[in-house]
């Protein structure tokens, strides 16, 4: 018996500490060796006690016998592995100069099992993520598959946070985002799980104060609800102090996800981890892990949009096309320049269609009417795709021959899948950060908004049967930024569950 007791409370603690090493076949073996010994001395004690060691060699078979079901049960439930890499270092270049960076596999699958986390608070996912931009509604969606599916949360340990409440889910985000105010009344009066920790999720946080963050919002009811839910200056950088109780002595966490802009901007608070995009302590955009995770999703959001657009949901069946995003800017207004230099990118691209669409339509971003001016005047073939929906603006770049953008985040979408892309955007802007540190180092480079007329003159390269850019150099790039991002996600993930880093 007390053999018994001891096997199955060593295999309770290797199912706890060790079970990716897969050892309860050789506690369960152990067992049955340990019986046979044991039945061999049997005959050796007195009558009055054989009654007793033969029930507890009958419980060690028991044991045994759980263990191995156990075992057989975590190796058929164990997921595999998406990793994408055979070699473990890549070539890549970053500021024109090659270097080596160590690739990681990375596997994203639903995890079966995953040890309890040691800290029980609540984490804020905040950031701008209450309007319709296209890359802040990506931020928490990755964020939050990935805290639940490789940190150990559940799906009620994460609450979604902007400057005001609000259902984003007609955009494809969430539709529980909760105010400022709202959210510090929950974190402080938690006994169990508060003071939440938060995590900035993402975008140029550090350079956007309050009022920048009201004006981005959608209408005027909305702009003068983030005026009552203010409690800080900044608008999506809130001081994890702001969610304890005045003179509390309870810890809690906050995490820099990847931002954009500038450290130490006009906007900044303390955190305990800190990422930038471009920016060191580097991190990729957390809208590069958008493809590993929903690619399912975005499959079939291509069927839907491609069916609204052609009436033919099979992607292999419909016409060649090309996805045109941009924001109103002054040197982009002419609507018949633009519509001529886009006529010239049909006509070299053999006659394929011009689809626009929107990635935002917060003030000072897209404008289907403006698309619908520079489509009517046109001669090529032309569309404007009306969705507003993420799922299926990304489904919609995924199946393009080429991406024209003003966006960074479309420019991601087009990179993670591997579509011929050319950003219009100032030399100075975030979008050839990204591409000098992140994209491959052979992909187009930025062209000025008020050059846009030589759009096809430098796309043709990287377009057609023999590009200058190839999908081998952009899947490599592709597994080097997933994984970069992947480092960065378990180092912070791992202080939010345990109080450590990973």
């Amino acid at each position: 018996t007390t053999t018994s007791t001891y096997f199955l409370f060593s295999t309770k603690s290797h199912l706890s500490l060790e079970r990716d090493q897969i050892l309860l076949p050789s506690i369960a073996l152990d067992s049955f060796l340990l019986f046979q010994k044991e039945m061999g001395g049997l005959s050796r004690l007195p009558k009055s006690n054989r009654s007793v060691a033969v029930f507890g060699l009958l419980v060690t078979v028991g044991v045994a016998i759980i263990n191995i079901q156990m075992a057989l049960n975590i190796v058929s439930t164990e997921p595999k592995s998406k990793a994408f890499v055979d070699l473990p270092l890549v070539p890549v270049r970053r500021n024109g100069k090659p270097v080596e960076v160590e690739v990681t596999p990375i596997s994203l699958d639903t995890q079966s099992w995953l040890p309890p986390r040691k800290r029980q608070n609540k984490v804020i996912l905040f950031g701008p993520h209450d309007r319709y931009n296209f890359g802040d509604l990506l931020f928490s969606k990755v964020l939050t598959h990935l805290l639940i599916n490789k940190a150990g949360y559940n799906g009620d340990d994460i609450l979604q946070g902007g400057v005001i409440s609000i259902n984003m889910s007609l955009y494809g985000g969430w539709d529980n985002i909760l105010g400022p105010k709202v959210l510090q009344r929950m974190s402080r009066s938690d006994e169990v799980a508060g003071p939440y920790d938060i995590i900035y999720i993402g975008g140029e946080s550090t350079g956007c104060n309050h009022d920048c963050a009201t004006r981005a919002l959608m209408t005027e009811e909305h702009r003068n609800q983030s005026k009552r839910e203010k409690i800080f200056g900044c608008g999506y950088l809130i001081p994890k102090e702001l969610l304890r109780n005045p003179g509390s002595t309870s810890s809690n966490y906050a995490v820099m996800n990847s931002l954009g802009g500038t450290p130490g901007g006009s906007c900044n608070v303390r955190a305990d981890y800190v990422s930038f995009r471009d920016h060191k302590p580097l991190a990729p955009d957390s809208a590069c892990m958008v493809r590993e995770i929903f690619g399912n999703e975005i499959e079939k959001a291509s069927k839907s949009v491609l069916k609204d657009l052609f009436g033919i949901g099979n992607a292999k069946e419909v016409p060649d096309y090309i996805a045109v995003q941009h924001k109103v800017n002054n040197e982009m207004k002419n609507a018949a320049s633009l519509a001529n230099s886009l006529d010239q990118v049909s006509q070299g691209a053999g006659n394929a269609t011009i689809i626009f669409f929107a990635a935002g339509t917060v003030p000072n971003h897209d404008s289907l009417e403006a698309y619908k001016k520079v489509a009517s005047f046109m001669r090529q073939p032309v569309m404007v795709c009306m969705t507003t929906n993420i799922w299926e603006v990304i489904g919609l770049i995924s199946k393009a021959s080429a991406v024209l953008s003003t966006s960074l985040h479309v420019r991601i979408m087009a990179f993670i899948y591997s579509r011929p892309r050319l950003t219009w955007c100032p030399h100075w802007s975030k979008h050839p950060k990204f591409i000098r540190i992140w994209d491959t180092h052979d992909s187009p480079q930025c062209i000025e908004y008020n050059q846009h007329m030589k759009t096809w003159d430098v796309l043709h390269k990287y377009y057609g049967k023999n590009p200058k850019i190839t999908q081998e150099t952009t899947k490599k790039a592709y597994e080097i930024i997933t994984s970069e991002y992947m480092k960065s996600f378990e180092k912070f993930s791992s202080m939010l569950a345990n109080g450590t880093i990973g």
